[in-house]
């Protein structure tokens, strides 16, 4: 309704329109953009190919480009949690890192990568394999 409010009985074209159509661009944009960042996850992955797409109006792409690398990790109970569901692993008495011990021999705490949609962790398998560990976010599955 913003757009509607803001260019309602304005003649088009006029400098007056277009002057108040960018702003209602602008507060458009900031508006989305605090969306994406209190959703996350797919909305920001989606907020990074808006940003890049020429047909998106400047305010839009300027402030949404913010977030392209922006992510933010997430905690490492989310991060064994998202394991444990996904490799099946009995969580019963068990908490942390001690629930992937028996097929890691390490597991960094701190990712290496986040992004939007996942995260990415060094590791040691038990045979002292190195490996890197890319966990999807909890609640993006469908």
């Amino acid at each position: 309704s913003d757009y509607k409010l803001s260019l309602l009985s304005l003649p088009q074209p006029s400098l007056l329109y277009d002057e108040r159509l960018v702003q209602a661009h602008w507060r458009g944009a900031e508006r989305m953009l605090e969306l994406c960042r209190r959703n996350g996850g797919v909305y920001v992955k989606a907020a990074q190919l808006a940003a890049e797409m020429s047909a998106v109006p400047m305010p839009y792409r300027e402030l949404l480009a913010q977030l392209q690398d922006q992510a933010a990790s997430r905690p490492l109970s989310e991060v064994v949690g998202s394991l444990c569901e996904e490799l099946g692993l009995v969580t019963e008495g068990q908490e942390g890192l001690e629930l992937l011990s028996g097929i890691f021999r390490s597991f960094e705490r701190e990712p290496v990568a986040a992004a939007s949609l996942a995260q990415v962790h060094r590791a040691t398998l038990l045979d002292g394999t190195k490996v890197a560990v890319k966990v999807q976010h909890a609640n993006l599955q469908l």
